[in-house]
């Protein structure tokens, strides 16, 4: 339960991270660190959607692991149930309730990250980074009544019931009862993370490639130019005097 909620708490703040506009303002990046190991602890938490994305997953994977482990009752991650089954060939409850925690983990980042791949805010607009916030609830939203709704058409009994992979809420308890299999979930995940990947690498490359302190980027060129201090200013003024 109190996974649970982790993962529903930082899903609702992802929404706001993951759909920022892309790139840094000038002031934040002419206070980065001039280490670049501290610049890459700080990569996670400093604005853009692409770092907003890496701050959800490195968020929800800790969170998963740290959940999985204490259902399973052991310190190994290869014990969450994730790739081998016990020796019976079938999954214990702890290794059920993992899956169920790592589905879980999965719903949010389909839900989130795939509205903001799609509508990634790379012109800074801010009526894009509405788009993509409103997109989020419409997709969680659509998932869960519009498959219902074809189910009442075409006369599905499961779908009507709400048995399909839009809806988190069953079948990640279906999971949990080993009752439906948690294949198809994770990989959906992981082909939206991929589609995250270049909006991901963006987002890196522009804090480790931005100036250092004390220098100032042309904003027509890109090209990183040394500030002059304002002492010698004046005094190289006095001297031509």
């Amino acid at each position: 339960m109190m996974t649970t909620m982790a993962i529903g708490a930082v899903t609702l703040v992802g929404i706001f991270l993951v759909s920022e506009r892309e790139s840094l303002g000038m002031r934040v990046k002419h206070q980065l660190p001039a280490n670049p190991l501290l610049r890459i602890f700080l990569l996670p938490w400093l604005p853009g959607g692409g770092r907003g994305t890496l701050w959800l997953v490195m968020t929800l994977t800790m969170i998963c692991a740290w959940g999985g482990l204490i259902l399973e009752g052991s310190t190994s991650f290869m014990a969450t149930g994730l790739v081998s089954p016990s020796s019976t060939g079938m999954l214990s409850s702890g290794n059920m309730a993992a899956l169920a925690v790592w589905s879980t983990g999965a719903y949010a980042v389909v839900y989130l990250c795939l509205p903001s791949a799609v509508f990634s805010n790379r012109s800074n607009s801010i009526g894009r980074t509405t788009l993509a916030r409103a997109l989020i609830p419409a997709l969680f939203i659509g998932g869960l009544i519009v498959p219902p709704l074809i189910g009442f058409v075409t006369d599905n009994t499961d779908l009507l019931q709400g048995s399909h992979v839009g809806n988190p809420f069953l079948m990640v308890d279906r999971i949990e009862r080993g009752m439906e299999d948690a294949s198809m979930i994770l990989v959906v995940a992981g082909a939206v993370l991929g589609l995250q990947f270049a909006r991901i690498f963006r987002g890196v490359a522009e804090v480790t490639n931005a100036p250092l302190p004390g220098a100032m980027a042309s904003a027509d060129t890109g090209v990183a130019l040394d500030r002059v201090n304002m002492a010698e200013e004046s005094q190289g003024a006095e001297q031509d005097a």
